[in-house]
């Protein structure tokens, strides 16, 4: 943390407020005047998303996910519908689904819960959706190991490392998914509104002068 804050305070200077996104707002140990605490930045097509209950999982992983993780998902008892690796052929219980934004919004918003590595915005964008998230935090990636800690906190999801995570987790995670979505308060995850205000707030008299110049703000 005192890493990073130097190397904010390198690029950035001392703004006069800063707004800091997050899925989920634990209260802090101390004050932070300039600091605006609010949740993710939701695009269009996940605010139109209409949550149903569906029996698949999605999965989201990148081009180096070990083979012996998409084997434990192939042995998976739900369907899997994983994106990240390109179309090919089904294994097991896995269905490999091409790269399609909107695809991707309509089956996360229709799945049982959402398995990934721990990003801030997908994990927000699923508990926006009330889906649980199973986060495999990459062991030497330290912004994931701080968003999966948030995660556990959270109560909305499991936590397991990408190393250590084995059929049995896959399991607990089918079994305990209805507990960890009813723990889920979608609206105190989406930000836009509050963001929006905030930098109205912030530009006062300079923001109506931008757009008086036709210079579009927020």
């Amino acid at each position: 943390a005192r890493m990073m804050r130097t190397a904010i305070s390198i690029v950035y200077g001392k703004p006069e407020r800063m707004l800091v996104s997050g899925f989920y707002l634990p209260k802090l140990k101390r004050p932070a005047p300039r600091v605006e605490r609010v949740g993710i930045l939701m695009r269009a097509a996940v605010l139109n998303a209409q949550p149903r209950k569906g029996a698949h999982l999605l999965a989201y992983m990148r081009r180096d996910c070990p083979p012996e993780f998409l084997e434990m998902l192939a042995r998976c008892p739900q369907e899997v519908r994983l994106y990240g690796l390109g179309e090919q052929a089904p294994r097991g219980n896995i269905i490999f689904k091409a790269i399609d934004p909107q695809g991707f919004i309509d089956d996360l918003a229709s799945c049982r819960g959402l398995i990934c590595t721990a990003g801030n915005q997908l994990i927000g964008e699923a508990m926006y959706l009330s889906k649980p998230v199973l986060a495999l935090p990459e062991s030497s990636n330290s912004e994931q190991q701080m968003n999966a800690h948030l995660l556990r906190m959270s109560g909305a999801g499991m936590v397991v490392d990408f190393d250590s995570v084995r059929d049995h987790h896959l399991q607990k995670f089918l079994e305990d998914s209805g507990t960890l979505s009813r723990r889920i308060d979608p609206q105190s995850v989406c930000a836009n509104h509050r963001v929006l205000g905030l930098i109205d707030e912030q530009l006062g008299d300079r923001g109506e002068e931008l757009k008086g110049r036709g210079i579009a703000v927020g």
